[in-house]
């Protein structure tokens, strides 16, 4: 459904200058996530349909036709970011792949403190995007790198905030769905769970919002 989804988006697309501010990006972002919601327990395409005619579609139309398409990615990928919901339905039609899976509440750490001040030995580690492809990282310096397969990048201001949980914040990115996810300030809380041989497994909390995530992180 993603690809169905992003369709429908680009079809709708038309328009010429307007900008629009990511507080009103959020906001119709928020009233799409509650149909959603609301909808839950219609069959998955229309609960989509029935929301994007309800909020999106009317949105979309106040603006020129060719900016349509541009706004129209930024709602849909913040509701990936903020919208649990919308996040199960596309990944029912599209099972992520790689290491990545959503969990329903924040796990509990098996390491200690002293396994935790070992992570930053590592200044250089990968991890798996729900598409399969690589994305390097760099931590250094109080930054997290991504360093992206087609040459793009996304820079973060890295923090500890306890013992085995450190923050990234959103500075900026060249790369479309990272620029389009995320906006600068948007932080993410990670925790370092356990160590393998060649991985950390780690969860992710996106605050203000009830997303859980878990995945490897390669050294």
């Amino acid at each position: 459904m993603k690809n169905k989804l992003i369709g429908i988006l680009t079809f709708l697309i038309i328009t010429t200058g307007v900008s629009q501010t990511q507080i009103q990006i959020d906001s119709i972002s928020n009233e799409l996530c509650k149909t959603f919601v609301d909808n839950e327990h219609l069959v998955d395409s229309i609960n989509v349909s029935i929301s994007y005619s309800k909020h999106l579609f009317p949105y979309l139309e106040k603006f020129p036709k060719d900016k349509r398409e541009d706004i129209g990615m930024n709602i849909y990928f913040r509701l990936q970011r903020n919208c649990k919901t919308f996040l199960d339905i596309l990944n029912r039609d599209d099972p992520p792949k790689g290491d990545w899976e959503t969990i329903t509440e924040k796990p509990s750490s098996d390491l200690n403190k002293s396994d935790c001040e070992l992570f930053l030995e590592h200044s250089e580690f990968k991890y798996y995007e729900g598409n399969g492809d690589i994305v390097r990282v760099t931590i250094k310096d109080g930054f997290w790198i991504d360093h992206f397969l087609d040459g793009t990048f996304s820079k973060l201001k890295f923090k500890w905030i306890n013992e085995c949980e450190f923050e990234i914040e959103f500075i900026e990115s060249s790369n479309y769905t990272r620029n389009n996810f995320s906006k600068p300030g948007d932080k993410y809380i990670y925790q370092l769970l356990s160590k393998l041989e060649n991985y950390y497994d780690l969860s992710v909390e996106i605050p203000n919002s009830d997303n859980f995530l878990r995945f490897k992180l390669y050294y």
